[in-house]
């Protein structure tokens, strides 16, 4: 079992709770989620971060044609999303080659339908969440991670458990670090950790 904490977590309401604790078992899957509002107390086993858990992001990619484009520039393009925080990814049935190398890919053959979700439109997630954060959110990045998570998790079938850090939940742990605590918005030195993918 592994156990995470930072200075803060973004909850599955939006809302930010403060020295969490989560607890991971071997497969990536909550099995314990809590947050310590009055002070932060070490424990065995513990990894501490400077900074903010969220969950992994997710992109959809199933109108993304890769036809005629070589493997390893596919996997180049793939190495880019999932180093700015991509570890999620829906794809059709018939998109093979991202069968190899990546492990938290889900084909679907069609038989779901997701209508809300937002199209794959050529930015990575981590762009897409700072041009949102400041042009909705006042520069508060957890708002708009929270929002356009949300606008996909509300989209897909309940047994993919994705987007959301709570328990019984596997979405991938990232760490955004290098945020203004204060107010949860971006600076020049903040960036992206995959703690769990």
């Amino acid at each position: 079992m592994r156990k995470l904490s930072a200075h803060f977590c973004l909850l599955p309401d939006g809302s930010v709770g403060k020295w969490p604790v989560i607890s991971l078992n071997g497969e990536g899957a909550i099995t314990g989620m809590r947050v310590n509002d009055e002070q932060f107390r070490e424990e065995p086993g513990l990894e501490f971060y400077g900074g903010v858990l969220v969950p992994g992001f997710i992109e959809d990619m199933r109108d993304v044609s890769f036809d005629g484009i070589k493997e390893e520039n596919i996997m180049k393009v793939m190495n880019r999303f999932y180093s700015e925080g991509s570890v999620k990814f829906i794809c059709r049935s018939d998109q093979k080659h991202f069968s190899s190398g990546f492990r938290c890919e889900v084909f679907y053959d069609g038989s779901y339908i997701y209508s809300e979700l937002q199209p794959f439109s050529g930015v990575f997630f981590w762009e897409r969440v700072k041009i949102e954060a400041n042009s909705k959110y006042d520069g508060n990045i957890l708002k708009a991670i929270h929002s356009i998570q949300e606008n996909t998790v509300g989209s897909l079938p309940e047994e993919l458990r994705w987007g959301r850090i709570e328990e019984g939940n596997s979405p991938g742990i990232l760490l955004v670090k290098g945020l203004n605590l204060a107010d949860m918005s971006i600076t020049e030195k903040s960036s992206i950790k995959i703690l769990q993918h």
